[in-house]
């Protein structure tokens, strides 16, 4: 017997298929933009701080 999540808030899709499909295709535009957005100076300090 297969178990249905419990969305709290109601704001997601009921189906689980659904929210995956929204999370594959949100990567694959960030990976897409990735290549030419401009990353922001927290991130950059962020960054260096880390190297």
């Amino acid at each position: 017997m297969a178990t249905q999540r419990q969305r709290l808030g109601g704001w997601l899709p009921e189906q689980e298929e659904d929210v995956a499909r929204f999370g594959k295709q949100f990567a694959a535009h960030a990976k897409q933009r990735a290549a030419t957005a401009k990353t922001s100076s927290v991130i950059e300090a962020f960054a260096s701080f880390i190297r």
